[in-house]
């Protein structure tokens, strides 16, 4: 356990009594999930947790991240060429995956060992992905929808394992990409441009030593895949509340009257979202800044018959 039991509970009990955000700002708490992932080591210990009026969050959040060898080719030559897809002589191999339980903190991952890289057979890992893949609720990751989730699935039916249930993403590629317009949406510029370390420095040779059946090499591609998610959870929690589209953590909790976004009761009311016939209450999370609203439209909201009539098909 990274802090003591004494500071562990005091920490909760300040968050419970004078709201999230005090509670992160007083202890110096960097990320904004920490209270919660603090909560959950609290309950994993069996501590009785006094004052403590947040919901439980149920929903299994899994960050992850995938690192590849390279496919190789035969070729008659070097130089500028189409290369054919029937040219390829070996596909690209699963080194290892590196994952962490958004709501609990715990990290898991997996990779190949030195028989399985020299045998070319990176099915066991495979199958220890697609088995953390299919207990999450929801993924996350950068790049996810045009890079891992694509390979991922890719391997997975080269195996023969079944088809996943659909999977509620968070990419935060996409989610940087629609929202701003930075010079870059790389997992490393982006990190340090919020002041986070970014990935972990790595040689280029890393990637054939891997190849090679190099266990030392191995350890230290597994430690940069850890450093990545690490980046990218940071990543989220950073413009988790400039998404235009979260998840409903809410109501895949079973929770009424919290922030869809992060279960905080702390929130308070923003003045009101329009449509083009109603207006619906608009809220602010003091926690993760996320705003949101109500699912009934206010109950002072009386729209003139022109409005109406615009909207009503003939």
């Amino acid at each position: 356990m990274r802090i003591s039991k004494e500071r562990l509970l005091e920490i909760i009990s300040v968050a419970s009594e004078k709201g999230w955000d005090f509670a992160k700002n007083h202890f110096g708490l960097k990320r904004e999930d920490t209270i919660r992932r603090y909560i959950a080591e609290a309950e994993n210990l069996h501590l009785e947790i006094p004052n403590y009026t947040e919901g439980k969050n149920k929903v299994k959040v899994l960050a992850f991240d995938l690192e590849l060898g390279k496919a190789l080719f035969e070729l008659f030559g070097t130089g500028k060429q189409y290369v054919r897809a029937d040219c390829m002589v070996r596909d690209q191999l699963l080194f290892c995956w590196c994952g962490e339980w958004l709501q609990t903190g715990e990290q898991i991952g997996d990779y190949c060992t030195r028989a399985e890289i020299e045998a070319h057979d990176d099915k066991r890992v495979c199958k220890s992905l697609y088995n953390a893949i299919d207990e999450a609720d929801i993924i996350l990751g950068h790049n996810i929808g045009y890079f891992d989730m694509p390979m991922a699935k890719k391997k997975f039916i080269e195996y023969g394992f079944k088809p996943l249930a659909k999977k509620q993403q968070i990419d935060t590629y996409r989610v940087a990409k629609k929202n701003f317009r930075f010079q870059g949406n790389g997992l490393d510029f982006l990190s340090k441009e919020f002041g986070f370390s970014g990935k972990m420095e790595t040689e280029k040779s890393l990637w054939k030593k891997v190849s090679e059946g190099s266990e030392e090499a191995m350890r230290k591609m597994y430690e940069y895949c850890q450093q990545d998610v690490k980046a990218t959870i940071d990543l989220y929690f950073h413009m988790r509340g400039w998404m235009s589209w979260h998840p409903n953590i809410a109501l895949l909790n079973e929770e009424e009257d919290v922030c869809p976004v992060c279960l905080s009761k702390n929130f308070y009311k923003d003045g009101y979202y329009y449509t083009v016939v109603h207006k619906y209450p608009q809220f602010r999370c003091n926690d993760c800044d996320s705003i949101f609203r109500s699912g009934k439209a206010s109950k002072d909201d009386k729209p003139d018959e022109a409005v109406r009539l615009r909207v009503t098909p003939k």
